[in-house]
């Protein structure tokens, strides 16, 4: 996980580097992401999609998969149908 640290008008945001590797090949596929939302998704329990409703699911994929330690990209996905 790589952390970017910005001032935007004089507030501190961090943002996160989330980064999932596929376990049926070699991709690795990443989404950066506010501390902020992070921290409610993983340590407050929070759904992903309410967390972030405005990302694709592939991208959200991304995020569970990196949490939980098991991410299929989109190609590999769609050879497990």
């Amino acid at each position: 996980m790589r952390l970017i640290y910005e001032t935007v008008e004089r507030i501190n945001i961090m943002l996160l580097t989330i980064s999932a590797k596929c376990h049926a090949c070699p991709t690795i596929n990443s989404i950066e992401v506010f501390s902020d939302d992070y921290r409610n998704y993983f340590h407050n329990n929070q759904l992903v999609q309410n967390v972030w409703p405005d990302l694709t699911p592939s991208q959200r994929e991304v995020i569970m998969g990196h949490s939980n330690n098991f991410y299929l990209c989109d190609t590999c996905w769609g050879d497990e149908e």
